[in-house]
């Protein structure tokens, strides 16, 4: 018989786990901030690990697992199908360390002509796909348009739930179009609830920044600066666009849905409040 899998009671109940209570196996990952493991005898699981506990704001962490734990049975596994949500804290010595999440599912990565395994970011569907690229199963362009509804709607929902995400990137945003078109968002811990601190100073990538930000922390506005990016990125496969360039789509992303997304695009470029909410832009690119 095979190994019994190792499922933290947190992970159920949101309590936090002692470190000690973990088996980690080798590092599948590291950023600025921390390092991440895979858990001995789990298949789902992630642990990762900060690189400073002492700048971390513990209060905001137990917020995001809250918000998960306080979810129905149907969102709350929504929530796990496209987030690496933190689903509890891990501390050592009563000081939070880091926190557990779930992995991407293997649709959402790709291996190279050397067989190292790579997580399908959004960067690789922005772009014009390269030679190095051809492991990956490129989007019909109906599929494109079907990418850029699925993160609209995945923002609606996070903003409907009181969530600023802060940094939406060609890094932290996953996509899969096996068996269907769908994101995977990593990075969770970045996110926050509004009106409040986020676990760590919020990051801001190179190249989605909202030139209007009126404040250091990123909230909902300029959630949506960079939803409009994102979205315009994905339709049109280009990297650069902006609020104000001309959009060329991809022939056969949006059909009749044109007219409305370059207005709705247009009006990303406002300034705070005039910008359109995550909502209508899910009601533009549904199907």
């Amino acid at each position: 018989m095979g190994k019994r899998l190792y499922v933290p009671a947190g992970v159920t109940t949101g309590e936090d786990v002692e470190l000690s209570a973990l088996r980690l196996l080798g590092q599948v990952g590291h950023g600025g901030q921390g390092r991440v493991y895979e858990l001995e005898n789990s298949r789902t699981l992630l642990y990762k690990q900060y690189y400073d506990a002492e700048r971390i704001c513990g209060d905001a962490m137990s917020r995001l697992v809250k918000l998960r734990q306080q979810r129905r049975p149907a969102d709350r596994s929504w929530l796990d199908s496209h987030f690496a949500w933190p689903m509890c804290r891990v501390i050592s010595a009563g000081v939070v360390v880091g926190f557990l999440m779930r992995h991407a599912n293997k649709s959402y990565s790709w291996h190279d002509a050397a067989g190292r395994r790579h997580l399908t970011e959004l960067q690789y569907l922005i772009r014009p796909p390269k030679p190095s690229w051809r492991q990956i199963t490129q989007p019909r362009p109906d599929q494109r348009g079907q990418l850029a509804y699925a993160l609209a709607e995945l923002t609606s929902r996070l903003h409907h739930w009181g969530v600023v995400v802060g940094d939406i990137s060609d890094a932290n945003v996953l996509w899969t179009v096996r068996p269907q078109p769908d994101v995977y968002v990593i990075d969770c811990d970045g996110m926050r609830i509004r009106g409040k601190d986020p676990i760590l100073d919020q990051a801001d990538t190179p190249g989605w920044h909202d030139p209007l930000q009126r404040f250091p922390v990123p909230g909902t506005d300029a959630d949506l600066y960079k939803l409009a990016l994102a979205l315009a990125r994905i339709l049109c496969c280009d990297p650069e666009m902006r609020p104000g360039d001309q959009l060329i789509f991809v022939s056969g992303a949006l059909g009749h849905r044109e007219r409305e997304v370059r207005l709705l695009f247009a009006r990303a470029a406002g300034p705070s409040g005039t910008r359109p909410d995550a909502t209508l832009w899910a009601a533009a690119l549904a199907d």
